[in-house]
């Protein structure tokens, strides 16, 4: 039982971390809400260039063996939601080549999370995530899959893999 209580604790203190890191994230964006609003227009710039593959499809009719539009639609939905959050995982190489890990490395937080998640863009994040959960919600209405709690927490898993993987 002790165990539990301590994967509980470290799982609160990380989220609560997690908290802190993108509300400082979005105040030092917002410090300057121009360089915000078009780092968020150029991602919307770049998310409609990624919605012309599902225009082309859905034009085209093209169905891949058992896959239809829709099936595709869910698949760039997830494209798109993985892009948003890989996006924010590239400052580790960044770290490693200027000499600035060596500090994140004493910290009593794991390294990974700190690197990772200490600064967020989130004008990268919010349009392609957003855009990614709603075409996955309309892919997958229209693609007629199950919606059960057990459907749900397996693709919830496999994107968690996914993203895991990625990064």
């Amino acid at each position: 039982m002790e165990k539990k209580t301590g994967i509980l604790n470290t799982f609160i203190r990380y989220g609560k971390l997690l908290f802190v890191f993108l509300k400082m994230s979005l105040m030092a964006q917002l410090e300057y809400r121009i360089n915000f609003a078009a780092g968020v227009l150029v991602e919307t710039g770049w998310l409609l260039i990624k919605l012309l593959y599902v225009a082309v499809v859905y034009r085209a009719g093209i169905k891949i063996g058992v896959l239809t539009p829709d099936h595709i639609l869910l698949f760039i939905g997830v494209y798109i939601l993985l892009t948003g959050v890989y996006m924010n995982f590239t400052s580790l190489t960044t770290m490693i080549r200027d000499g600035k890990l060596d500090m994140y490395l004493v910290k009593p937080v794991a390294a990974q999370f700190l690197v990772t998640m200490q600064r967020l863009d989130l004008s990268l994040l919010v349009p392609d995530a957003a855009a990614g959960i709603v075409m996955i919600g309309i892919g997958w209405h229209r693609a007629g899959l199950p919606v059960t709690v057990a459907s749900i927490a397996g693709f919830l898993f496999f994107l968690i893999c996914g993203a895991l993987l990625t990064y």
